[in-house]
């Protein structure tokens, strides 16, 4: 159409120049046929740059569907619907081995009552039919779940933590008035023993009507100069003196084996190992409360040390959070976003004076 526009006004020049005698009134037409192949070629011009903007368009059509179609806590493509919420896991020797909690996208492992640790999982992309043991929760640890805005799982809590659920803005699935949604494994002894599955919760979040769509959060990136960073192939954990943990990184995989206590821990769900392809330290305040439960205060609003572990390196960086609303944000040396290798991720939150080795 374009080509057949240009030949048509060669046409015409050649008509209009070879049908009059007069030279002025030649100069006249040659004018009038220049003017009318300029026409023709900005009109050229005006459908190459819609045809270009129809092709930019439909590059960014395609970007926006990739990133749709990402999960927002592992980096990979989504397996399942955009649904997700949180759980609160025991930690004690009594709860394990845990069920489920291999199939979190992602774990925050919190510091609860001296030396006892406690679990916040993220379930997305995987199914659990069953998970727990389910424990109470704690202010800092709902605090978390308040800025994924996500409802979490959970059977009471502290004092402090029920009164602020009571004030309202919290997505508390609290197993006190919920029982139905949760049930006791009678191979195990109370109160080690209450469950759950990503089914019950996610029918007692649609009973409740709470929007639970996952927001964006972590930069993801599969690629990495290695060689900018600190080779580290194996950490080990002692978040308190209750426990011991280790993470060997697997080169061939790109993941890392939890073991814990000296021992390869198994998922008592799918008997499957613990891989991880990020390990996380999220370094702050850890206080004591001093009441007779031995309940701990953790600190995390404003900022502190952070370290990523991925792909057998180290990245050194920065963590902080300006108050409950917002999550985390992870920034290395330069202050830079600091990018995660796609997959899944477990955080350690850990007080300053915890011991951590590299090998």
């Amino acid at each position: 159409m374009k080509k057949g526009k240009y030949f048509i006004s060669l046409i015409l020049l050649f008509v209009l120049l070879t049908g009059c005698g007069d030279k002025t009134d030649q100069k006249e037409k040659i004018t009038e046929v220049k003017e009318i192949e300029k026409n023709v070629i900005d009109t050229k011009k005006d459908e190459e740059i819609i045809e270009d903007s129809k092709i930019e368009k439909q590059e960014i059509l395609d970007i926006e569907k990739e990133i749709e179609d990402i999960n927002y806590f592992t980096g990979l493509e989504k397996k399942e619907e955009d649904f997700a919420f949180m759980t609160i896991i025991e930690n004690t020797k009594a709860a394990r081995p845990q069920k489920g909690l291999s199939l979190a996208d992602i774990v925050f492992e919190i510091p609860v009552e001296r030396p006892i640790t406690r679990y916040l999982a993220i379930f997305n992309s995987e199914q659990p039919t069953s998970i727990g043991p389910i424990r109470s929760t704690r202010p800092y640890i709902q605090d978390i779940a308040y800025s994924f805005d996500l409802a979490y799982a959970h059977c009471g809590g502290s004092q402090t933590a029920l009164d602020t659920i009571k004030k309202g803005g919290y997505k508390s699935l609290n197993e006190m008035g919920n029982g139905k949604f949760y049930y006791r494994d009678n191979s195990r002894k109370a109160p080690h023993n209450l469950y759950t599955s990503f089914k019950l919760v996610k029918q007692m979040i649609d009973n409740k009507e709470y929007n639970n769509q996952p927001k964006e959060w972590i930069n993801f990136n599969v690629n990495i100069d290695k060689d900018l960073f600190e080779v580290v192939n194996e950490i080990k954990i002692k978040p308190t003196s209750y426990v011991d943990y280790s993470h060997k990184y697997n080169s061939e995989e790109n993941y890392y084996i939890r073991n814990i206590d000296g021992k390869l821990e198994l998922d008592e769900l799918n008997k499957e190992e613990y891989k991880f392809n990020n390990i996380g330290l999220i370094y702050t305040k850890v206080s004591n409360l001093n009441d007779a439960e031995k309940h701990v205060d953790v600190d995390l609003i404003g900022e502190g040390t952070f370290t990523l572990y991925r792909n057998g390196v180290k990245i050194k960086g920065t963590w902080n959070r300006d108050n409950k609303d917002k999550l985390f944000r992870f920034v290395d040396e330069k202050n830079i976003d600091i990018d995660f290798c796609p997959g899944k991720t477990w955080f350690y939150i850990l007080d300053k004076n915890s011991i951590v080795e590299e090998m």
